[in-house]
């Protein structure tokens, strides 16, 4: 019931936003000022921006403003958040969509200027599981990076700050084809390839290897 009424929440402050923001938006002396009206999404997603385990929110400040952009992109085509199975996804798309498309270089100015944070880690991993999961995770190499701090020639994304549940999340979503199914996803459909046959002991191990490079 508390997830369901901060999502209500956003969709209020969503519902609430001036009428005159788009008006605004070209005005670089407005921009600081237009800013902090989208500080509904750290309703979700932490006051600084650091996520939010217990309504699983993923963190936010740090994230490249490349990789902002394409993941509204993907819930507002519907290429994130439709899929039945896709829960968490179902309550961000309609926040993603409320958006403007005049509102969205503001919105991604506002998140890429918070000050970065790096996820809780949970339990720690021990050497072992960090060595298979190095092991496993050399394929993601080519594209996410040996320290897993991402790439935007192949717009793959940091991952060692998120948080480590969201990530196990994503991989099982593209292993079992709730992300990256979409016709036109070509970037999901790249991860659901490089996430089929994994199983849940294997991504554990990953993301350990992956939190162990966390910032």
């Amino acid at each position: 019931m508390r997830h369901s009424l901060s999502c209500w929440a956003v969709l209020t402050a969503l519902m609430l936003l001036p009428t005159q923001l788009s008006a605004q938006i070209n005005d670089p002396s407005a921009m600081e000022f237009n800013a902090r009206d989208y500080e509904y999404c750290l309703v979700c997603h932490g006051s600084f921006g650091q996520g939010n385990i217990a309504v699983k929110a993923p963190v936010l400040a740090g994230m490249e403003a490349w990789s902002i952009r394409n993941q509204l992109q993907a819930f507002r085509e519907g290429w994130r958040g439709s899929h039945s199975l896709d829960l968490v996804g179902m309550e961000m798309a309609p926040s993603a969509r409320a958006l403007q498309p005049s509102e969205l270089p503001t919105v991604i100015e506002y998140i890429t200027a918070l000050p970065p944070q790096t996820a809780h880690a949970t339990d720690a991993a021990s050497e072992a599981e960090i060595d298979l999961g190095k092991t496993l995770y050399e394929p993601c190499i080519a594209c996410h990076g040996a320290a897993a701090d991402g790439d935007q020639e192949y717009q793959a994304p940091a991952l060692a700050y998120q948080d480590g549940a969201y990530l196990l999340r994503q991989l099982q979503h593209f292993r079992d084809g709730v992300r990256g199914s979409h016709p036109k996803d070509k970037r999901g459909a790249r991860m659901a390839a490089a996430a089929s046959g994994l199983d849940d002991a294997a991504i554990a191990r990953i993301i350990s290897y992956i939190k162990s490079q966390a910032p």
